[in-house]
């Protein structure tokens, strides 16, 4: 959306162009809403909560800094 906005262009393109923005974010709002709804997605969440109500205490934050090659990618 931003390359339209640094070349000259005629409005009627920049404004094609602001309205796929618009509507592929539409899209994706739409999309994560429906996975947020999702049965398998309110089991995690209804699983995490029960496990933090348990145990409110005995989760650890994550820090990459403990684990400093948890992102390299050819590990045998």
């Amino acid at each position: 959306m931003l390359e339209p906005l640094v070349q000259k262009h005629p409005s009627h393109v920049m404004y094609a162009a602001f309205m796929k923005s618009v509507n592929d974010a539409q899209a994706s709002i739409k999309d994560f809403t429906e996975l947020m709804k999702d049965d398998t997605s309110k089991a995690v969440f209804d699983r995490a909560d029960k496990s933090k109500e348990a145990n409110p205490l005995g989760i650890v934050p994550w820090k990459h800094k403990d684990y400093p090659d948890w992102f390299v990618m050819d590990k045998d």
